[in-house]
């Protein structure tokens, strides 16, 4: 599966799905928002659709739900700082038949529970995301179901270490460091033939300050029992710190390129 990255509209006048939505995204691998202005991929600073989470309702270690299992699907929407009314509309159709499964409109956290169709292979969840007062993003994504006994488990993050002393403004940059075990990277077989291991791709995203790079990976051919990420993250500077000190929002998002996701968010503190 492929990333790629176009514009999301930037209103939604119907919280309603457009006949063709402006973005289709591999969420496997990541999402980009980008609006009349394109933001720095890392740059928490509006309310912003971050990745989309999805499982079995009793088994939600598991990314990929089973036929006739009841499944959960939950857009994780994340805000600088305290988060404005959102506004939401999900679908899930069968991609096969293109028959709709299940839709549903809401306000808050945008998650959605439906019962998997029997024999179906895949489920396809498209939506619309419009958080208060801010641009809407439309998007899709595609949902593996578990068949054969074949499945799917979510990654987990084992250890996150962030600097427990406040930062200083324009200060030097402080490490980001990220913990994930071997066996949180499953193997499974290649459609082409074989067996291959899952990477993990982590995303970073600050609300404030500036991150080295956006993305960082633990190869499918690492083979330490525990692999470590360190980040690098650099305090705003002086000018963009209030006098009463600034809470940055660190978000970090893992993803095993098959539709597994963990994440995490911390807050870090920067004063003068």
């Amino acid at each position: 599966m492929n990333a790629r990255r176009a514009a999301v509209t930037t209103s939604a006048p119907a919280l309603a799905l457009a006949p063709a939505l402006a973005l289709v995204l591999a969420l496997a691998l990541g999402l980009a928002a980008c609006a009349d202005e394109v933001p720095a991929g890392s740059r928490l600073e509006r309310t912003r659709l971050l990745a989309v989470v999805a499982g079995p309702v009793d088994e939600p270690a598991r990314a990929w739900p089973s036929a006739g299992e009841l499944a959960q699907v939950r857009a994780l929407v994340v805000a600088p700082g305290q988060a404005p009314p959102v506004r939401w509309h999900l679908e899930v159709c069968c991609t096969a038949a293109g028959a709709l499964a299940h839709a549903e409109d809401g306000v808050g956290d945008p998650v959605v529970r439906f019962a998997v169709p029997p024999e179906v292979h895949a489920l396809r969840v498209a939506g619309v995301i419009e958080p208060q007062g801010e641009p809407a993003t439309d998007f899709v994504y595609d949902l593996p179901v578990a068949r054969d006994g074949v499945t799917n488990h979510h990654p987990r993050l084992a250890q996150v270490d962030l600097p427990q002393e406040c930062a200083v403004a324009g200060g030097p940059a402080q490490p980001l460091r990220v913990l994930t075990a071997a066996d949180a990277r499953e193997t499974y077989a290649r459609a082409e033939g074989g067996v291959a291991r899952e990477p993990l791709r982590l995303s970073f995203f600050a609300s404030a300050g500036e991150l080295a790079r956006q993305f960082a990976v633990v190869e499918a051919a690492d083979p330490a029992e525990t692999s470590e990420v360190t980040m690098a993250w650099t305090p705003p500077p002086v000018e963009e710190v209030p006098p009463e000190g600034l809470t940055v929002r660190i978000v970090i998002v893992a993803r095993d390129l098959r539709g597994g996701v963990d994440f995490t968010s911390r807050t870090l503190c920067v004063q003068h």
